[in-house]
């Protein structure tokens, strides 16, 4: 049975305040040695995604720690290979901590930009940490993109035990977002883990793109796909199993699944 909870009730403290704590801490010199992972600087600003919220290196870290404990809760991280699907530049890693480190980590993205500093910085610090694009086509972060989602097996080959997709099927319209599931399915094994973000509601149309009633400021293509969260429920339900449900932890209240692969009838997997 699904487990809904709803981490963004009971916090004792809002985003706005933690947001307006962290650009505080930014101002303290020697609090920027706390913000770098292995010895390497944080991104440069224009490389982080989601408007305002990681303009601040504490906020920015402080997310991307957040993503780590996620999984972490779920599942140990130490000797695992994670795969982290539009990686930005890499926010994921800045938020781990020595004894969360995979054995094997790569960051996949369809930006140029974010994954070229990624490898100059943070694989020449950590070789177990690799990172790859491809030039899949995106209406809102690679619009001039040719290739299709299908495409991403020419850079992702292997099985991973975790796959982190924070933030992508908010962007991707229907037919993309239902091929990439069908890659996460076909990357993981039977005991893998996939996180995954997504904008989901109970009175939403199945699928919406750009709703005029998110409560925030609406810009550019595709920058909200909400789903009606029944709908999205069957989307996932081809694949996985969803073993638990965290709504609004994530951007913008973005709903966190953690899913596996359902188990095909007869298989002792």
């Amino acid at each position: 049975m699904t487990q809904l909870t709803n981490a963004a009730q009971g916090n004792g403290i809002t985003d706005v305040v933690q947001v307006m704590i962290s650009r505080w801490l930014d101002w303290l010199p020697s609090n920027r040695l706390l913000y770098q992972h292995d010895r390497v600087a944080l991104p440069p600003l224009e490389l982080r995604a989601a408007g305002q919220l990681f303009r601040s290196d504490a906020s920015f870290c402080r997310f991307a720690r957040r993503d780590v404990e996620a999984v972490a809760r779920h599942t140990s991280l130490a000797g695992k290979s994670l795969l982290d699907f539009g990686c930005g530049a890499g926010r994921f890693y800045f938020g781990l901590r020595r004894r969360h480190e995979p054995a094997f980590y790569l960051g996949v993205d369809v930006r140029a930009d974010v994954i070229a500093w990624a490898e100059q910085h943070v694989s020449l610090a950590n070789s177990r940490f690799q990172f790859a694009r491809s030039n899949v086509h995106n209406e809102r972060y690679n619009p001039h993109g040719t290739l299709n989602n299908r495409d991403w097996t020419r850079v992702v080959r292997q099985p991973f035990d975790v796959i982190q997709c924070y933030s992508v099927l908010s962007h991707l319209i229907l037919d993309d977002a239902t091929e990439v599931l069908d890659l996460f399915a076909s990357l993981m094994k039977s005991e893998s883990l996939l996180f995954l973000t997504a904008f989901v509601s109970e009175n939403s149309d199945d699928v919406a793109l750009n709703p005029d009633d998110m409560g925030i400021d609406i810009h550019g293509p595709l920058h909200v796909v909400r789903y009606r969260r029944s709908y999205f429920h069957d989307m996932l339900s081809r694949h996985f199993h969803i073993v638990d449900e965290q709504a609004g932890v994530a951007t913008d209240g973005q709903t966190l699944f953690i899913l596996r692969l359902r188990k095909v009838r007869g298989s002792d997997s």
